[in-house]
């Protein structure tokens, strides 16, 4: 008795030891990690593997002028059954981030501006000519200006002159041809024409969203992309050697004229208004514009309803001195006047189509002829053999420049969103420049 009492007390001592083992066991397992189980199940086992260590902060950040933030700091890597995974470092940063690139400065110099984050030189930069963003396209920029760039030479007396979409078309009046250049390219050739009397081409020329006109002893058109031409509308003949010298369009109709015949008629109806000394013509929607010259010498800047242009329905808006071109454009006529004083005498003034006051946009100009009018402004030439030039002023006048000096006889303008065109008879040139 007394040895199974002793062995008794000797297995509980021995209990008591296992239990305080086990406390003290569990009380490290927390201090490094590993998870324990009070009244587990026997059968279920601990996890494999101990939890991640803590993430590492982040890195210092960069300079102000050239560095990013840094990363963070990587994870601890995962416990086992055995030992608890390593924290990653709770305190240090990870690996700073790589430096940015140096910032632009706010200035540059030896004259030079900043233009998409580059010094240029305005001067002579035909991408940044003048002023950042001014492309001069194929031309050269001189002193802040884009240069006039030759489109074809040796021309024979070149006259109208229409730009549509792709295509520019200009008339050699010498020879009677139209000629079509495909804008991307520069590609260039007559219109194969087999009609003799389309053939004949005076000189007036434009064009709409699908035609080409032009018109000498007919009224004749062409597709843009090419094709046969055809007579347009009744086959009007002007009976005269100089044929038809303006065209003019809206959406309904075409509109033409002969000045030595005297007349103004809609090509499709035929003839409808006979009136001497009209110089040239112009249509919008609402009505068509022309200009007179009177018998004293004056001239007159007439206007009739689109749907009916005789006698009785035109109506004089103003007189003026001898005027040869005019233009419409967002509701006013604009027009060119001169006098029969040689020098700088001429003028070039704009009205509204309803009629009112004469706005006056250039004075002193030498012997101003072609106009053309857009929201980028109004352009002009002043016509000379060897000494012309093409101009520039804003809608309400001012401003007034010369865009391009020194013109062998620029005769015709025309206007696209980018590029100023025009013709030089007396040279036998094509010509554009950048707006």
């Amino acid at each position: 008795m007394a040895f199974r009492a002793r062995g008794r007390g000797k297995m509980l001592t021995l209990a008591a030891q296992g239990a305080a083992a086990l406390l003290y066991a569990s009380a490290c397992a927390r201090l490094i990690g590993i998870e324990t189980y009070e009244n587990e199940p026997e059968n279920i086992l601990p996890s494999t593997t101990g939890a991640a260590g803590a993430m590492g902060s982040g890195g210092a950040a960069g300079a102000a002028e050239t560095g990013g933030t840094g990363t963070s700091g990587s994870g601890g890597t995962a416990g086992t059954t055995e030992s608890a995974g390593a924290a990653g470092a709770a305190e240090s940063g990870g690996a700073g981030g790589t430096g940015g690139s140096v910032g632009p400065t706010t200035e540059c110099s030896d004259g030079t501006i900043r233009c998409e984050d580059e010094c240029i030189d305005t001067s002579d930069d035909k991408n940044h000519c003048g002023a950042c963003g001014h492309s001069c396209q194929t031309g050269d920029c001189n002193d802040g200006k884009c240069q006039p760039v030759t489109l074809a030479s040796g021309r024979d007396q070149p006259w109208g002159i229409a730009v549509s979409e792709k295509y520019l078309y200009w008339v050699d009046q010498g020879s009677h041809i139209v000629f079509r250049m495909t804008l991307a390219d520069g590609a260039a050739g007559p219109l194969a024409v087999s009609d003799y009397q389309c053939a004949r081409a005076a000189g007036a020329v434009i064009v709409d969203e699908m035609y080409v006109y032009w018109a000498g002893s007919y009224v004749c058109r062409n597709l843009h992309g090419g094709g046969a031409e055809e007579r347009f509308g009744s086959g009007m003949y002007t009976g005269d050697s100089q044929g038809v010298q303006s065209l003019a369009l809206n959406s309904t109709a075409v509109y033409a004229h002969a000045y030595s015949d005297a007349w103004i008629g809609t090509v499709e109806y035929g003839i409808y208004h006979y009136q001497y000394g009209v110089s040239a013509i112009v249509a919008n929607e609402a009505g068509l514009y022309w200009l007179e010259r009177t018998s004293t010498g004056d001239g007159k800047v007439m206007n009739a309803p689109a749907t009916n242009i005789d006698t009785s329905a035109a109506f004089s808006l103003t007189y003026s001195d001898i005027s040869d071109g005019i233009a419409v454009y967002g509701g006013r006529i604009y027009w060119t006047a001169r006098t029969s004083t040689a020098g700088p005498t001429g003028s070039v003034f704009s009205i509204s189509t309803a009629g009112g006051s004469i706005q006056t946009i250039a004075t002193s100009q030498t012997n101003p002829s072609a106009i053309a009018v857009d929201a980028s402004g109004v352009y002009w030439t002043n016509l000379s053999a060897t000494n012309g030039t093409v101009m520039h002023a804003s809608l309400l006048g001012g401003d007034t420049r010369a865009i391009a000096a020194g013109q062998a006889g620029p005769r015709a303008l025309a206007l696209d969103s980018r590029t100023v065109y025009w013709t030089n008879s007396d040279g036998g040139q094509v010509m554009k420049l950048a707006k």
